[in-house]
């Protein structure tokens, strides 16, 4: 028993996660390493993008309304935070992916 997780519930939501990104993966095609490598450096230019949006934004609003500097500081935090977490989740489920879908098949 883990006494982090004591019922399960994040290791079955990681599978859940996981699962759902494998099927998106095959319906898309994806079914090389190549390919899954493809799309992580594909999702991290997207967080990339996202996040220099959210910090030009949030600049933006610190300088047009300053008075609103604590909540506009802890929202760019805020999806900063989770844009990192995404990427983090996505890059290791792919990285599980091209271990287990990818490499185990046999070449014809």
């Amino acid at each position: 028993m883990n006494l982090n997780d004591p019922f399960g519930r994040l290791q079955q939501r990681d599978a859940a996660g996981y699962a759902a990104l494998r099927d998106r993966l095959v319906a898309a095609g994806v079914d090389s390493a190549a390919a899954a490598r493809q799309v992580m450096a594909d999702a991290r230019r997207n967080v990339l993008t996202f996040s220099a949006v959210v910090l030009v934004g949030a600049a933006l609003l610190l300088v047009l309304l300053p008075k609103l500097a604590p909540i506009t500081l802890s929202l760019a935090l805020m999806l900063l935070a989770f844009a990192a977490n995404a990427l983090i989740k996505g890059r290791r489920y792919l990285q599980r992916f091209i271990a287990e879908e990818c490499l185990k098949k046999p070449k014809r």
